[in-house]
């Protein structure tokens, strides 16, 4: 399991870990935005975002890693194991729950809101 030891790897080396789960082309679409937003660009943190989507994140503050299809299972099998740490985070668009494009959609918070809230 290649990827759990990358994972592992990963927690020392970067301040945040983002996870996009879905292959979703709005959310998609929102992590590109976040990728080159204000929020992002003056952000001091070391950054990692893992999506089985391509993803622009040329001339950014945010290192990228694209996931098999498989290494995305097995993400999600072994997620709980790390889902304590608040540097490992997990965004997709479904769920039982309102998630962070719900917030958007609803108009609740803004795009650059809900980014200063994936960083803090």
């Amino acid at each position: 399991m290649e990827i759990l030891d990358d994972l592992r790897k990963y927690m020392t080396q970067y301040d945040k870990i983002i996870w996009i789960e879905d292959t979703d082309q709005v959310l998609t679409g929102l992590v590109n935005d976040f990728c080159h937003s204000k929020a992002v660009r003056t952000c001091e943190d070391r950054l990692l975002i893992l999506s089985v989507e391509a993803l622009d994140v040329s001339n950014v503050n945010v290192d990228y890693r694209r996931l098999s299809f498989e290494e995305q299972e097995v993400l999600r099998e072994y997620y709980k194991m790390y889902e304590f740490s608040d540097s490992f985070l997990h965004i997709s668009s479904g769920g039982l729950y309102g998630g962070l494009c719900n917030y958007i959609d609803t108009g609740w918070l803004s795009k650059e809101e809900v980014f200063e809230v994936i960083l803090q």
